[in-house]
């Protein structure tokens, strides 16, 4: 019966789709926007990304199809206020300062063991544009991967 649920059924699509969302709510960002997120992140690396889309609210970018650890990378796509970007990165790797640019709203917390949690919310299709955004993706991937 799990396995029949939208999410799991549609995937990616689910995650594209206007459906749950809070009801009677407007979400405030468009489709495009995770796509061309989830594009970005693809680009960042520099071998192919395994995409988990069979969750309900959150898509998960894998570095190989057999990780089964922490996502390189994750998208929360079910907030009607943006599309949150979670990358979870070596205490202390990235400065407040670096990301300072990107998105609308953005943090860096302390997380499980040495890793600490940087995320960014993304509302509009500009915060995307790279380089910037892209060469800090390049360098989170190089970081985490050597």
């Amino acid at each position: 019966l799990d396995d029949l649920t939208p999410w799991k059924v549609l995937g990616k699509k689910w995650h594209l789709s206007r459906k749950g969302f809070p009801s009677n709510k407007r979400v405030k960002w468009e489709p495009e926007l995770l796509e061309r997120l989830a594009s970005l992140l693809d680009a960042a690396a520099s071998a192919p990304l395994h995409w988990d889309w069979g969750n309900k609210q959150v898509a998960h970018a894998y570095l190989s199809e057999s990780d089964t650890g922490s996502p390189w990378a994750s998208i929360h796509t079910k907030r009607r206020e943006g599309v949150d970007l979670v990358l979870s990165s070596p205490a202390g790797k990235f400065s407040l300062g670096r990301i300072a640019e990107f998105g609308s709203e953005r943090s860096i917390t302390p997380s499980k063991g040495k890793l600490e949690q940087i995320s960014i919310r993304f509302t509009s299709l500009p915060q995307l544009t790279p380089p910037p955004l892209l060469t800090f993706l390049q360098d989170y991937y190089a970081g985490v991967t050597s």
